[in-house]
C-alpha cells in the first residue's frame, strides 16, 4: 500500500500475502482496509480499519474512507497551520507510571497521534 501510495484492501487476511499475522495476537482479523492520508506528496497517517469476519470492507466502502481521509488531511494541516500562525509549542504527553492509566484510555479510542520524533502529541 505505501509503496504503491494506495488503498490496501485485504478481502481475507488468511489468503492475502500482505497481511502478517502476528504471533499471541490478541484479536482476529479476516479482513482490512488501509488508506494512506497524504498531504501532497508526504504521508501523514494511515487509517486501518480491520474486522473479524472475511470480505467485510468493499470497494464502496474504501472509496468513503478515501474521502474521510482527505478531509483529514485538511484538518491535520489547518492544525499545524494554525499552530505556527499562533506559535503554540507542541504539548507532548511522556508515559510515566502515574499517566499509565491515562495511555489505556487512549487505546481504547485506537487513535493516537505521534510526532517525527515519535512522542506522543
Amino acid at each position: 500500500m505505501l509503496g504503491n501510495r494506495q488503498v490496501g484492501l485485504i478481502a481475507d487476511t488468511m489468503s492475502d500475502p500482505r497481511w502478517v499475522m502476528l504471533k499471541n495476537q490478541p484479536y482476529t482479523v479476516r479482513s482490512a482496509l488501509c488508506v494512506p492520508i497524504f498531504q501532497g506528496k508526504l504521508l501523514v497517517g494511515i487509517i486501518t480499519m480491520m474486522h473479524s469476519q472475511p470480505e467485510h470492507f468493499t470497494l464502496s466502502t474504501s472509496s468513503i474512507i478515501q474521502m474521510i481521509a482527505a478531509q483529514i488531511a485538511l484538518v491535520l494541516d489547518n492544525t499545524r497551520l494554525s499552530m505556527l500562525q499562533n506559535q503554540q509549542p507542541v504539548q507532548r504527553v511522556e508515559k510515566t507510571e502515574s499517566q499509565g492509566s491515562s495511555r489505556n484510555k487512549l487505546s481504547v479510542l485506537g487513535m493516537y497521534i505521534i510526532d517525527r520524533n515519535e512522542k506522543f502529541m
